[in-house]
């Protein structure tokens, strides 16, 4: 699935993923899609080439002192590991 497409099946099944990517009330549901595809599309280039944000978001250990590996498939393990929705996640209830 490409990242674009991943975005939109996510915004398509908010409950499934949670409250992290439920989409807000004025939202239209084409919209969410591209709004999530967008906000990828920018940490993305952050893990690339902004290694404060690397260390913030994914340095190792106690102090972040040791370094954070190079965008790759480490870093998208690492990346998954700590940040996606696990598949057994409750979902969010309606008020």
């Amino acid at each position: 699935m490409s990242e674009h497409a991943a975005c939109k099946h996510i915004a398509a099944h908010p409950g499934k993923f949670g409250r992290r990517y439920s989409p807000p009330k004025k939202t239209q549901p084409g919209d969410w899609g591209k709004t999530l595809h967008r906000q990828f599309l920018r940490a993305k280039g952050m893990a690339k080439h902004d290694f404060p944000f690397r260390m913030i978001y994914f340095g190792e250990g106690k102090g972040l002192l040791r370094p954070t590996p190079e965008y790759g498939p480490e870093f998208m393990r690492i990346a998954i590991e700590r940040y996606a929705i696990a598949r057994n996640s409750t979902p969010a209830k309606s008020a």
